[in-house]
């Protein structure tokens, strides 16, 4: 009787131990889980950051062959005008992208950031047109042809989407009449090699951005969207490498929204980039309305950024922050400069508070303006 009693114990003591052992396994597994906030991002990753990449894509390939087809005869005064509304188009879809200034953007391409080479203004806030056609007109003077790979190597003031702007809206001699500027480009025809050079390289680092977030990031094989998303770019680069600095995907996002607010309500976009200031109107609004649908993923699920704000809480600061965003169109539909900045760092400040209080993001992020 004691042995099978003795042999009952040791049989109920193994069976507690494998239990309690499988318990403790299960509890790690659950710390792995990703968060809500993760899933949140996640979602707003799939659902609007990566549209964004692919429409940016899609529109510098239709602005680059729009170019070759105009300058594959005479230009006109409809051919020019298809080709300008086609690059106001791109330039709203970069807007709608700008935000996302981390990962694929930040790589990079010779001696800055690719972001750099496309959009100079974004780094530097300075853009000096005479410069930029006394340049073209270097490249036309000089004996040899202009390939569509020439300016592989220029440096990013003499690329991007403000150079092709200024190659398609003013003469070399800095004329906005656009009778004039057809003229030229029939009188001149190296001026269109340059444009459609420049219209390759944009091309060219568009679909490096779309391929870096879908398909291989710093070769690693793993989309960035997906190294993203699941917190995963520590597990293939070192803590010395600016991807390997264990920062969660949360932080990223909202500093790098922040980032983007701090610029467009400070900047003087305003009196810098006047030739297309409509569709720079245009443009900030896209990306408000992108910024919203980062926060507010209704539509595709109810795991939304503001959801989980509401849910911790945080339902005033939601309904603020919806405030802002109306102002801030209402300040764009007006035109108004003052009002629009204003508003705009009014969101600027939601973010810095509210946003990383509700999604109970690390507190000692350091923003933009270097307030923390």
């Amino acid at each position: 009787m004691i042995t099978q009693l003795s042999s009952w114990v040791k049989t109920t003591v193994y069976t507690l131990t494998a239990l309690l052992l499988s318990a403790c396994g299960s509890e790690s597994d659950i710390d792995q889980r990703p968060s809500e906030v993760d899933l949140g991002v996640k979602t707003s990753i799939e659902h609007v950051t990566l549209p964004a990449v692919a429409a940016f894509g899609q529109s510098a390939q239709a602005l680059k062959t729009d170019i070759t087809n105009m300058c594959a005869s005479p230009v006109t005064d409809i051919t020019l005008s298809n080709v300008q509304q086609q690059w106001q188009d791109t330039y709203r879809t970069w807007f709608s992208l700008l935000p996302f200034q981390f990962g694929p953007l930040v790589i990079q391409d010779q001696s800055s950031d690719l972001l750099d080479y496309i959009d100079v203004y974004r780094s530097t806030e300075s853009i000096v047109r005479s410069e930029t056609n006394t340049q073209f007109q270097t490249w036309i003077d000089a004996q040899s042809d202009i390939e569509a790979d020439s300016l592989t190597n220029e440096r990013p003031a003499n690329v991007g989407l403000y150079a092709l702007e200024t190659a398609l809206f003013t003469t070399l001699s800095n004329d906005l009449v656009s009778a004039d500027i057809v003229a030229e480009f029939n009188s001149t025809p190296k001026k269109c090699d340059v444009v459609k050079a420049l219209a390759y390289e944009l091309s060219r680092r568009a679909t490096e951005v779309v391929l870096q977030w879908t398909t291989d990031y710093r070769s690693t094989g793993v989309p960035y969207a997906t190294l993203f998303s699941d917190n995963l770019l520590e597990s293939y680069f070192s803590a010395l490498d600016s991807d390997g600095t264990g920062k969660v995907s949360s932080e990223v996002l909202i500093v790098a929204v922040q980032e983007y607010l701090d610029f467009v309500g400070n900047a003087a976009l305003f009196d810098d980039l006047t030739i297309n200031s409509e569709t720079l109107w245009l443009s900030i609004k896209d990306s408000i309305d992108m910024i919203e649908s980062l926060l507010d993923q209704s539509a595709s699920t109810e795991l939304s950024l503001f959801a989980i704000m509401a849910s911790n809480g945080y339902e005033q600061d939601v309904a603020t922050i919806r405030e802002n965003l109306v102002l801030i169109r209402s300040a764009i539909d007006e035109r108004s400069v003052i009002d629009t900045q204003t508003y705009l760092k009014a969101l600027d400040g939601n973010f810095k508070t509210s946003v990383i209080d509700g999604l109970n993001i690390n507190k000692g992020l350091t923003f933009a303006d270097g307030d923390s």
